[in-house]
């Protein structure tokens, strides 16, 4: 069993403010090495000389300014522990955050990201020990009679270190992608231009017995939307698993069924699969319902956030907002009705493929070509490029009523800050501002940068 875990702790609350890193490499099932280096963070203070770390992170973590003014920054401390992270199994305690802190810094350097896959121990103790009121890290660890000292980035990627080896210990396995075979959860992979993030699997389908989902009541509302219709499910939801989907169908007087057909009423898809609509790249379910919508059956597809409103039930804040991605309920509705009014799929998919095409390819398809420049310092290059794909991202939008990524904003305002080229910048993310976002991109990051990129201007212009 060979892996490194890690741990960043940042500045404030953008990702790209790493101020320290904390590192556990396990060779053979045993630890062999764990330290911790301090990073100072590309811009210690604000134009007004105001220290960018954040009273609130360093109420957590303990550092600041002084600890790090002297230490080296992200891509000067880079070359000493790239080799960590080289074609490595990689792990950490919430995954998402510390492999988007690893993104942001190498963005913020313009750094491809390195290549390695990676595992999540908070995913992990879902899995091993569900029956904790909390899987956050100080809880599972006291729960395991590990002792650490919480928000130290050293002793975080050591606890969690000890999490992943006792958990591969219990399931009898030798390595964490058995781990994640046998706990049924899927592993992330970072790669250059792109990820594909860890995350828990669900229950298979055909794993689910109809016969055992019956209602908890026999008080139903015949004015509920799912009163005496039958729902299918596809492609996998956020807020719940579909077994549990299901089960509150049934509970308000509605049907399920693992296929579609004639006498189906609505058709749930995930939130993710819902938006390939517009790629494409839809699932044979979708194809079936709109050949049978095409035959005149009143089918309905709907989101996994139009299903939870339509459902009434309660859930809490960050799972709505994990499955709504930062959508306005009305766009919904409006991008919901302009599904509904199309007639001919096969025409509009056409419409949107040729819309997201620059010189007779994606626009997606460059990215690797813009890291690429990028690596290269062939900024004026790079900046040509980008612009092209923001042109054809926006007309792709314009036809898909999808929204619009921010990739090639973000790469574009990072080479403009990289020139001190201010103006550009701000130019470019107020672009980006005044359009219609696609769901899941993080809008959040990118206003915060444009608030900065407005200071830097200011300043350069005094």
């Amino acid at each position: 069993m060979n892996f490194v875990a890690i741990d960043f702790e940042t500045a404030n609350a953008s990702r790209a403010s790493a101020c320290a890193i904390g590192l556990t490499v396990v060779e053979n099932g045993a630890i062999a090495k764990s330290f911790q280096r301090l990073i100072r963070p590309s811009e210690l203070f604000n134009e007004w000389g105001e220290s960018c770390f954040d009273p609130f992170n360093v109420m957590i973590h303990g550092i600041t300014e002084e600890d790090v003014k002297n230490e080296p920054e992200f891509n000067e401390l880079w070359p000493s522990i790239a080799h960590y992270f080289s074609e490595q199994m990689i792990v950490a305690h919430h995954a998402s955050f510390d492999i988007s802190v690893l993104k942001y810094v190498c963005d913020e350097y313009e750094m491809p990201y390195p290549e390695f896959h990676y595992s999540c121990t908070r995913i992990i103790s879902k899995r091993m020990w569900s029956d904790l009121v909390s899987h956050s890290l100080d809880v599972v660890a006291d729960y395991l009679g590990i002792k650490f000292t919480h928000h130290k980035a050293e002793d975080d990627a050591l606890a969690c270190s000890q999490i992943a080896i006792r958990a591969c210990q219990e399931v009898g396995v030798a390595s964490l992608p058995e781990l994640a075979e046998k706990l049924e959860f899927q592993n992330g992979h970072l790669f250059p231009g792109g990820y594909k993030a860890a995350r828990l699997h669900l229950p298979s389908y055909h794993e689910i017995r109809l016969d055992e989902i019956v209602p908890s009541t026999d008080e139903f509302d015949p004015a509920h939307d799912f009163y005496s219709k039958t729902l299918v499910f596809t492609g996998q939801l956020d807020s719940m698993t579909r077994k549990e989907a299901m089960q509150k169908v049934v509970d308000v007087g509605g049907k399920c069924s693992k296929s579609v057909n004639r006498s189906t009423s609505f058709l749930v898809t995930g939130q993710q699969d819902f938006r390939r609509l517009t790629d494409g790249k839809t699932s044979n379910k979708i194809k079936k319902v709109e050949h049978l919508i095409s035959q005149g059956y009143d089918i309905e597809i709907i989101p996994e956030s139009e299903f939870v409103r339509m459902l009434g039930v309660s859930i809490n804040r960050h799972t709505l907002e994990s499955i709504l991605s930062g959508e306005d309920e009305d766009e919904v509705d409006e991008i919901d009705d302009f599904f509904d009014s199309i007639e001919d799929w096969d025409e509009f998919e056409r419409q949107v493929e040729e819309a997201g095409k620059y010189k007779g390819k994606h626009y997606s398809e460059y990215y690797n070509q813009v890291e690429q420049l990028k690596a290269g310092k062939k900024h004026h290059e790079a900046i040509e490029l980008l612009l092209e794909l923001v042109a054809t991202v926006e007309r792709e939008a314009g036809v898909s009523r999808r929204g619009v990524g921010g990739y090639s904003y973000l790469q574009l305002a990072i080479i403009y800050r990289k020139e001190k080229r201010f103006d550009e910048e701000v130019e470019i993310l107020e672009r980006y501002a005044e359009q219609h976002k696609a769901p899941g991109v993080a809008q959040r990051d990118l206003a915060e940068r444009l608030g900065r990129a407005r200071q830097l201007r200011r300043k350069h212009r005094a």
